[in-house]
C-alpha cells in the first residue's frame, strides 16, 4: 500500500490553498495476510497435523448408512493428489462423497481399513488451507469400544509421497453411547476505510497548520485468546522524517506521526499498547510492525474500532519534493 508525498513549489496558478502541496497516498494490506509458496511435490519430512478431527453421525456398532466426517488444516504447501483416512478394523460399505471443501472434486474408496479420497485433477493447496470431507455409506465396525479408536490422516502428492500426516481424537463405538463432535471454524474480519489519502500541509513560521487524515480500522474475530494489531511504514529513502516509535507528547514540526484512539467491543479486552496510550504522537517503525492494539479475547459479535489520525505540520526548513512509503497493517489472532 504505497503512500506518496509531494512537496512542490508555490505556484500562483494553484487555485486552492496555494503554497506547498504535499500528496500522501496510502494503500493497505489487511489481516492477513501473506500468500504461501506452493510446491508440487511431497516433502522430505512430513509435517504433523495437530488439528485433525474425525466424527461419525451414528456410533452404534454394525450400523449401516453411516456418514464419516474429517477436517484438518494443511501445514505444508503441496499439490495434493489424494488423502487417506484410517478406519477401525471391520469397517465396510461402499462410501460415497457427500461434501468436500478445500480440495477439488474426486472419488472415494474403502480398502483394507483405509479410506482413500483421490482428487480427479490435483491442484496446489497452500499452507493453512482448511480441509473438510464427508463421506456416506459406511457400515460401522462390530467391535465396540473400549478401547476408543482414532483415525490417521495423510495428505499425499503423486507417487504417492506423503505431504502431511496426523491423528484425530478418540471416537467410541458402542450400543449405548453417542459420540458428539462440535466443530467451530476460525474467523477474523479486518476492514480499512481508507485505501488512499492526500495531505497538503502549508509551511509557516514557526510551522503551518496541521494536515491530518484519520484512517479507521475494525476487527471482528472469534479468536478465544484475542489478537494483536500492528503497523509498519516502509519509506522510500527520501521520505520525510518520522516521529520516534517511542512517541512524543506534542506533534514535532516536520515529522510524520499518528495518534491512536480505540473503541473496543464489550468482550475482547482490547487496549492500546505503549506508546500509543496517553494520546502520544508516534512514528511508524520502518521495518518491524509495531503493536498498536492487544486484545485478550474474541469480539463476541461486536467490533473493535481503531482510529489512526495521521498528521504532519511543516515549516520553511522542509525541502520541497516527492515522498512516498508503504504502511502495512498486520492482525495476528490467537485461537484456543
Amino acid at each position: 500500500m504505497p503512500m506518496y508525498l509531494d512537496l512542490g513549489r508555490r505556484n500562483k496558478s494553484w487555485k486552492r490553498g496555494g503554497g506547498w502541496p504535499v500528496i500522501a497516498r496510502l494503500m493497505t494490506i489487511g489481516a492477513v495476510l501473506a500468500g504461501a509458496l506452493v510446491v508440487s511435490g511431497g516433502t522430505a519430512s512430513a509435517a504433523t497435523l495437530t488439528d485433525v478431527a474425525w466424527s461419525v453421525d451414528n456410533n452404534v456398532t454394525g450400523a449401516t448408512g453411516v456418514t464419516y466426517t474429517w477436517s484438518f488444516t494443511t501445514l505444508t504447501a503441496g499439490t495434493i493428489a489424494s488423502v487417506t483416512f484410517t478406519v477401525p478394523a471391520g469397517t465396510t460399505g461402499t462410501p460415497t462423497v457427500t461434501n468436500v471443501f478445500g480440495l477439488g472434486a474426486g472419488t472415494v474408496a474403502l480398502a483394507s481399513d483405509t479410506v482413500t479420497y483421490t482428487v480427479t485433477t490435483p491442484a496446489a493447496v497452500p499452507v493453512g488451507t482448511p480441509i473438510f470431507v464427508q463421506f456416506g455409506g459406511f457400515t460401522n465396525t462390530t467391535t465396540p469400544s473400549p478401547p476408543p479408536v482414532t483415525s490417521t490422516v495423510e495428505t499425499r502428492a503423486a507417487g504417492p509421497a506423503t505431504i502431511d500426516t496426523g491423528t484425530s481424537g478418540n471416537v467410541n463405538f458402542g450400543d449405548s453411547n453417542t459420540a458428539v463432535t462440535i466443530l467451530l471454524g476460525r474467523s477474523l474480519i479486518f476492514t480499512n476505510d481508507t485505501p488512499a489519502f492526500t495531505l497538503q500541509p502549508v509551511p509557516g513560521t514557526p510551522a503551518g497548520p496541521v494536515a491530518a487524515k484519520t484512517v479507521t480500522l475494525t476487527v471482528q474475530t472469534n479468536a478465544g485468546n484475542g489478537y494483536t494489531l500492528a503497523a509498519a511504514l516502509a519509506p522510500n529513502p527520501t521520505f520525510v522524517a518520522e516521529e520516534s516509535t517511542a512517541g512524543s507528547a506534542t506533534l514535532t514540526v516536520n515529522k510524520f506521526a499518528a495518534q491512536a484512539t480505540l473503541t473496543p467491543s464489550s468482550s475482547s479486552g482490547a487496549a492500546l499498547s505503549t506508546p500509543y496510550t496517553s494520546s502520544k504522537y508516534v512514528g511508524y517503525d520502518p521495518t518491524t510492525p509495531q503493536t498498536i492494539v492487544t486484545a485478550t479475547a474474541g469480539t463476541n459479535g461486536g467490533l473493535d474500532t481503531l482510529a489512526l489520525n495521521n498528521q504532519i505540520k511543516v515549516d520553511f526548513s522542509q525541502p520541497s519534493g516527492a515522498f512516498h512509503g508503504i504502511i502495512t497493517y498486520t492482525v495476528t489472532p490467537s485461537y484456543t
